[in-house]
């Protein structure tokens, strides 16, 4: 056994000491820590698997995921499986040197598939109930909250705004991920994304063609179905795709501004955004970023 392996081996049997360690704390703490290691298990193990091998991750994460269904909660145990998922799919990017966007992309739908996951079907093993939440909630706008006039059903509502937190969770926390990759990554010589601000993001065209059909299939199945989990699921691909193309409309129109001088003006394009049924406007900037060369034009000075 030369030195390298036998630095590998040790350096992973460190980790998982440390990983047992925060562990049992957050088990005797009634898991206070389990979004902590949540967000900071991707940081090591993406070092691991680059210094070394994938297919050494993939012993690291197995081995990880074993010390948890010892050692931690049922939760801990989910955030330490969607952590080293995280983990596997980064640095999956940084070998074959994916552009920001589609890194971004990767990370916000496994961060997207978890909190469906655990606001869903995981919900009653984890103690959350949304749907009661929404319905206290609605009830108390409703009753008490005179001036803002709710014209939809409960239940209407509840179709609308559940899928759009849930989604919304996961893009909020892709983006800290993205961040704290960036961050940290770079401090350790790994050829992450530098600076992740979203007028980098740029996807593809055949992502554009795959959302594309995916609303539009999406649309007619929630126009036929009966069975809720279909019109749900349909709801989150729905979601997911004119969100998407609503961030990339965001990007295009933030790199217009700033290589027009004007990107002062950008905390209006994020206003706009957050405004219901006004912010669909995005997504015709973000097809056309999508299909057509106005971006490189743009960054080139060209007509």
């Amino acid at each position: 056994m030369n030195r390298k392996q036998t630095r590998r081996i040790v350096e992973g049997a460190f980790m998982l000491a440390i990983l047992g360690v925060f562990i049992v704390i957050d088990s005797y703490t009634a898991g206070m820590f389990n979004l902590f290691l949540y967000f900071l298990i991707p940081l090591p193990f993406i070092w691991y698997g680059y210094t070394y091998q994938s297919k050494d991750l993939l012993i690291l994460t197995f081995c990880s995921i074993v010390l948890g269904l010892f050692l931690g909660l049922p939760e801990t145990i989910f955030y330490l499986i969607c952590g080293s998922l995280i983990s596997i799919i980064a640095t999956y990017g940084i070998e074959k040197k994916v552009s920001s966007g589609i890194m971004f992309l990767m990370i916000i739908s496994m961060t997207i598939v978890s909190n469906i996951l655990l606001y869903t079907l995981f919900a009653k093993l984890f103690g959350y109930d949304l749907i009661t939440e929404f319905e206290s909630m609605y009830r108390f706008v409703t009753e008490n909250i005179r001036f803002i006039e709710i014209t939809q059903s409960y239940e209407v509502m509840l179709k609308t705004v559940l899928p759009l937190l849930v989604v919304v969770l996961g893009i909020i926390e892709g983006y800290i991920f993205m961040s704290l990759l960036s961050i940290v990554l770079n401090r350790l010589k790994i050829p992450f994304v530098k600076k992740f601000h979203i007028v980098h993001m740029q996807l593809p065209k055949w992502y554009g063609i795959i959302a594309c059909i995916s609303f539009v299939v999406a649309s007619l199945i929630m126009n036929v179905s009966m069975v809720d989990t279909f019109y749900y699921l349909c709801s989150y691909v729905r979601i997911l795709t004119i969100l998407s193309l609503m961030l990339q409309g965001v990007s295009f129109l933030g790199v217009y501004l700033i290589v027009k001088g004007k990107n002062i003006y950008f905390i209006f394009i994020l206003l706009l955004l957050l405004m219901p049924k006004v912010n669909y406007l995005l997504v015709p900037f973000g097809l056309l970023d999508i299909f057509s060369e106005k971006r490189k034009n743009l960054l080139y000075n060209k007509q």
